[in-house]
C-alpha cells in the first residue's frame, strides 16, 4: 500500500467522523438531556407488543417511531369510535411521591390526554385524585374541586417532561405540577384525604374524536 492510498483512505475516514459529528440529535444526548434515569424507558420491550408493567385499551403498542431517551416508547392512535385508548399501571399506595414522565402530543392532536392518579380503583368517583388535562388547544387543566381549570401551556408538536410531585397532599392536599423543567404551581387536588397508588394515561375519552395523529409515552418514573 503507498503513501498515496493511505492518505486517500485517511481523508475518507475523516469526511465520515466529521459527518457523523454534524448528524441530528442521538439516543445517548436525548438520554443526557433527562434528569433522571426512567423506571420504565421501553427498550426492552418487543415493538407492537404491550409494555411491561402495564396494562391497555385500545390501539396501544411499544413503537420505534418516536423517543424521548433510546429509541423506543408507547404509541396511542384512536382508530375506532366508543373506544378508550389508555395504559394503566398499579405501583402501589404512596402518600407522598413523584412522577415525571415524558409525552409527545402531536401539533394536529384533536383530542384531550390525561393523566390521571386513583387510589383504590380507577372509578372518577371516589378514587380519583389528580387529573392533569392536556387539551387540543395547548392548554394544561387541572382537575380541583371546582371542576377543571386552567393552569398553564404545553408544546404540541414536541415532547413535554411533567412532573407531578405530591409530596405536600398528605398535608394540604396540593400537589405540584412542573412541564418542560418550569413549575406551573402548588395546584389543588381534586378529592382529599386519599392516597395515590394507580396512574391512568388516556388518549381521548370514548366519544372522542377518531384519526392518525397519534400520541407517544415515554421516561416513565414513579417513586
Amino acid at each position: 500500500m503507498n503513501k498515496l492510498t493511505i492518505a486517500l483512505m485517511l481523508a475518507a475516514g475523516g469526511a465520515t467522523l466529521a459527518g457523523c459529528a454534524t448528524t441530528d440529535e442521538t439516543p445517548a444526548t436525548r438520554m443526557a438531556s433527562l434528569s433522571y434515569v426512567p423506571t420504565y424507558d421501553f427498550e426492552m420491550d418487543t415493538l407492537d407488543e404491550v409494555p411491561t408493567g402495564f396494562t391497555i385499551s385500545g390501539p396501544v403498542a411499544v413503537s420505534a417511531e418516536q423517543a424521548r431517551s433510546g429509541n423506543q416508547s408507547v404509541k396511542f392512535t384512536r382508530i375506532n369510535d366508543e373506544e378508550n385508548v389508555r395504559v394503566r399501571h398499579q405501583f402501589g399506595a404512596l402518600p407522598a411521591g413523584v412522577l415525571k414522565l415524558s409525552l409527545y402530543v402531536p401539533s394536529d392532536v384533536q383530542v384531550d390526554t390525561f393523566i390521571t392518579l386513583f387510589q383504590d380503583s380507577y372509578r372518577a368517583d371516589p378514587d380519583r385524585i389528580i387529573d392533569v388535562i392536556l387539551r387540543p388547544n395547548g392548554e394544561i387543566r387541572n382537575r380541583q374541586p371546582g371542576g377543571p381549570t386552567v393552569v398553564g401551556k404545553y408544546q404540541k408538536g414536541s415532547w413535554n417532561d411533567i412532573e407531578i410531585d405530591w409530596q405536600s397532599l398528605p398535608s394540604n392536599n396540593t400537589y405540584r405540577l412542573k412541564v418542560n423543567g418550569s413549575s406551573i404551581g402548588q395546584l389543588p387536588a381534586e378529592r382529599s384525604g386519599m392516597v395515590p397508588a394507580r396512574l391512568d394515561i388516556k388518549y381521548g375519552s370514548g366519544n372522542s374524536p377518531t384519526g392518525s395523529a397519534s400520541v407517544y409515552l415515554d421516561a416513565v418514573s414513579i417513586h
